[in-house]
């Protein structure tokens, strides 16, 4: 028994090394055994208590339950979300809507805000679809590809080179094997009066 607590121990403690070097909350593969384990430790005396809470420790269990297949559900339904957005981009209103929906989803997801400057773009609101590259880059500003998204938007559909150069320049900062940024500067260098 006192193997079984010590290798499970181990476990828990080689995440939290690993975490001081690269933390992957996100990574429920990775997360969600070390927290079962670290369940599983925590509940070897937890017998005489449970028995006292009898309800209120199924209810807890079923809410912790309830709150990790949410946070399960949402992001794989955002992701249908933008798979819809992206194949109604010939429907710019329906495209906008499902992509709007997908943000609304996770809002700390880039893809559904492109999604979205796209349809706007195709609706014709060029305003509409720079606010949305411009909150992707707000809410990701050490992402290249927003920045990389921002400038292409400013080189191809506004026209304005002076923005595009700044915002392709940074993107480049942030990631600088980028084929695709580096192929948009020198597009931008080959266009020089």
């Amino acid at each position: 028994d006192r193997a079984a607590v010590a290798a499970l121990a181990v476990v828990v403690a080689a995440y939290a090394v690993h975490g001081l070097i690269e933390f992957n909350w996100d990574y429920v593969a990775l997360s969600g055994p070390v927290f079962l384990v670290i369940g599983l430790l925590l509940g070897r005396g937890a017998s005489a208590p449970r028995a006292r809470l009898g309800w209120l420790s199924g209810g807890a269990t079923a809410a912790v339950v309830a709150a990790m297949l949410f946070s399960l559900a949402v992001p794989w339904l955002s992701a249908q979300k933008v798979e819809d957005a992206r194949a109604a981009i010939e429907r710019p209103d329906e495209s906008a809507r499902l992509a709007e929906d997908a943000h609304d989803l996770n809002p700390l997801a880039v893809e559904p805000l492109f999604l979205w400057a796209d349809a706007e773009a195709a609706r014709g609101d060029v305003s509409a679809a720079r606010r949305r590259y411009v909150e992707a880059v707000e809410l990701q500003p050490e992402n290249a590809r927003t920045w990389r998204e921002l400038g292409e938007f400013e080189l191809e559909v506004l026209e304005r080179r002076a923005f595009a150069e700044r915002y392709l320049a940074r993107a480049r900062e942030l990631d600088p094997e980028d084929r695709v940024t580096e192929d948009l500067l020198a597009q931008l260098g080959s266009q020089q009066p």
